[in-house]
């Protein structure tokens, strides 16, 4: 809890604020609104380039083992993704290459056709928020297309051009930071 009053103590983002005071009322690692909210908070402290933040929350949840609800553990995963992306850009290979295999075991190529796709229609979502001028809900469904960008991009074997997504994450980094 502690370390949620340090992020919300540092950070003016009303975004980041409402998390960390919604973590530190509860944050259950059986909750999927807990891992939604944590991982959230894992992805604004990697789009504002604070690493060492986003580790410590990452810490919070790198042993939480796999129960059976998918919902939960997919976000787990999704934090995981992140982290990959953080020791990648970082240079720590060692905990880079564990991390990265231990995500690769719940990778499931025939499901890479899905995830183009979602892409494409995270982005009809997006505008349709705008469209609406439902601006949370467009920054929501930014941020779930950011998450999964990252995840396409740090996967070696997603098939997609990474040059290319790699501006797109940027870009969303860039819209993100002006939004919120």
């Amino acid at each position: 809890m502690e370390l949620f009053e340090k992020i919300s103590e540092k950070y003016e983002n009303k975004r980041i604020k409402r998390d960390c005071k919604a973590l530190m009322k509860k944050c259950s690692a059986k909750s999927s609104r807990d891992m939604n909210t944590l991982v959230e908070l894992i992805d604004l402290m990697y789009i504002y380039q604070d690493f060492e933040m986003a580790v410590e929350l990452y810490h919070i949840i790198e042993k939480v083992e796999f129960t059976g609800n998918y919902t939960i553990y997919d976000e787990i995963l999704y934090a995981k993704w992140t982290i990959v992306r953080i020791y990648r850009e970082t240079n720590q290979t060692e905990k880079y290459e564990q991390l990265l295999n231990s995500v690769m075991e719940y990778e499931n190529e025939a499901l890479y056709d899905n995830r183009k796709a979602g892409l494409k229609l995270y982005d009809e979502h997006i505008r349709n928020a705008r469209d609406l001028k439902a601006k949370q809900s467009m920054i929501g469904w930014m941020l779930v297309k950011y998450k999964i960008m990252i995840k396409c991009f740090e996967n070696p074997k997603f098939p997609i051009d990474k040059i290319q997504l790699d501006k797109e994450i940027v870009e969303m980094e860039m819209k993100l930071k002006n939004i919120l």
